[in-house]
C-alpha cells in the first residue's frame, strides 16, 4: 500500500499511485542502512558516477510496461472490495488499541456497510468513471492523515493515519488525552463522510442511478 513519501503527495484529494523502484541490495558497500537506498542518496556527493546505465534502462522499461498496462487494460485494475477490507482492517487495529472509542464502532459499521455494497461487484470498463470516483473518497482517508487542505508531512505509513493517536490515547494524561479526543472526532467525521460518499456512489452504480 502507498506509504507517505516525498513521491505520494496526492492522496489528500484521492489520486492513486503506483510506484516501483529499485534499491541496492542489502549486501552492497553503498547500501545506506535502514534505506534500500545508497549512502550518498540526495546528498552533494550524489553525481553522475553514481549513475548505472543499464539499470537505469531497466527502470525505464519497468515504467513504460506498467504505464501500457494501464492503457491496454479492458478495465482500470482497481479492486474496490479490497479498499474496504483495508478500511475494516485498519479500524481493527485502533479498535484493539482503544476499545472504547465510540467513534472506532460507528466507522466500522459504515466500512461494514460499504464492504456489503461492494460485495458480488465485479467492475467494467464501463464502470472507470465511477471506480475513479470511488477513490477520491476512499483514498484520502486511507492514507492521508488530514484533509484535503492540508499537507501530510513524511511518516511511517498505515492504513487510516488519521486515527493514528488512537494508538497511544490510552498512555496520555488527562488534559493531552482530551485534546487527542477531539482531534480524533474530527477526523472520525471526515472518515465517516468518504465513507458514506463511498456507499452513496455504489448503491447508485449498482441501481443504475448514474
Amino acid at each position: 500500500r502507498s506509504a507517505r513519501n516525498s513521491d505520494q503527495s496526492f492522496s489528500g484529494i484521492g489520486l492513486a499511485t503506483a510506484q516501483v523502484s529499485a534499491f541496492l541490495p542489502a549486501a552492497s558497500p553503498d547500501h545506506l542502512h535502514g534505506s534500500g537506498l545508497a549512502w550518498w542518496w540526495h546528498t552533494d556527493q550524489d553525481t553522475i558516477e553514481h549513475m548505472d546505465a543499464d539499470v537505469l534502462a531497466i527502470d525505464t522499461l519497468i515504467y513504460r510496461n506498467l504505464v501500457a498496462g494501464l492503457i491496454d487494460a479492458p478495465a482500470l485494475p482497481f479492486k474496490p472490495a479490497a479498499m474496504a477490507r483495508d478500511v475494516l482492517a485498519g479500524l481493527r487495529a485502533y479498535r484493539e488499541a482503544a476499545p472504547a472509542l465510540d467513534d472506532i464502532a460507528r466507522l466500522t459499521d459504515l466500512a461494514e456497510k460499504l464492504s456489503d455494497g461492494l460485495a458480488g461487484w465485479a467492475p467494467t470498463a464501463a464502470d472507470d468513471r465511477v471506480l475513479l470516483r470511488l477513490g477520491r473518497h476512499l483514498n484520502p482517508v486511507l492514507y492521508h492523515a488530514r484533509s484535503a487542505f492540508e499537507f501530510d508531512l513524511g511518516r511511517a505509513s498505515r492504513i487510516l493515519p488519521g486515527l493514528a493517536a488512537a494508538l497511544t490515547l490510552d498512555r496520555l494524561g488527562a488534559d493531552a488525552a482530551r485534546m487527542a479526543r477531539v482531534q480524533l472526532r474530527q477526523r472520525a467525521n471526515r472518515i465517516a463522510h468518504g465513507l458514506s460518499e463511498a456507499i452513496d456512489l455504489v448503491e447508485a452504480a449498482r441501481n443504475g442511478a448514474l
